[in-house]
């Protein structure tokens, strides 16, 4: 199992659970192919977006609350920029995305794991280098770039985020490409529920939708 990151897990949302589970299912080099538990083969690192591995984790809310989830860091790999074109949620509809930010290399921290608010808030976070992510451009730099989004569950009950699915181009190719981030959310009315009650399922894998579109091993469709 990997371990975390301890800036990665530097703040969790006041009076709420959260929870990571990092799997580790392969070192990322180069365009490669891998399986999930379920045997679908996916291209994990397809495109010059270096994606990270397979993880999941778990977060309790009050129902209605919103947060900004601040895990993901976006890397290039063999293209000096790329533009973001498009990002959506694989998973259950009622989970809301409000807004999606990026904020660039340079930053304090190298993630933010949650933030209890959207607009994000935090004492950490220089407000004034967040940017709509949507056309935004991302560098090849080590530091990558930090996408924030502001998620938000309206009603009681436990829902799952699959992953994230991310449009972008470079030197006018569009690609598409799925990052394998399960989140399950906990909701409830009033106080959250503690931890040991919102987890993440040991099955989490299996529950990855396995398409040829969520999973780009190329330019996209209609490129040229």
């Amino acid at each position: 199992m990997k371990e975390v990151d301890p800036s990665v897990m530097r703040r969790s949302l006041q009076g709420s659970a959260c929870s990571l589970l990092l799997v580790s299912i392969l070192a990322l080099s180069g365009c490669t192919a891998t399986q999930s538990a379920g045997g679908h083969e996916k291209a994990h690192g397809a495109g010059p977006l270096r994606l990270p591995d397979p993880h999941a984790w778990a977060q309790a809310i009050s129902a209605g609350e919103s947060f900004t989830d601040g895990l993901e860091v976006l890397r290039l790999r063999g293209a000096p920029s790329a533009v973001l074109t498009d990002v959506a949620l694989v998973g259950d509809p009622a989970i809301e995305l409000r807004g999606a930010m990026l904020v660039g290399p340079g930053r304090e921290e190298g993630a933010i794991q949650v933030i209890d608010s959207w607009p994000p808030d935090d004492f950490e976070l220089d407000e004034s280098a967040m940017v709509e992510a949507d056309g935004a451009s991302i560098s090849d730099d080590s530091a990558g770039s930090e996408l924030l989004l502001g998620l938000r569950v309206k009603s009681a009950g436990t829902f799952d985020r699959v992953g994230i699915r991310i449009g972008y181009e470079v030197e006018g190719v569009q690609y598409t490409t799925f990052i394998p981030a399960f989140l399950r959310i906990c909701a409830t009315h009033g106080k959250p529920e503690p931890s040991y009650k919102c987890a993440a399922p040991s099955d989490w894998l299996d529950t990855e939708p396995a398409t040829v579109d969520e999973f780009q091993t190329g330019p996209a469709s209609g490129a040229s």
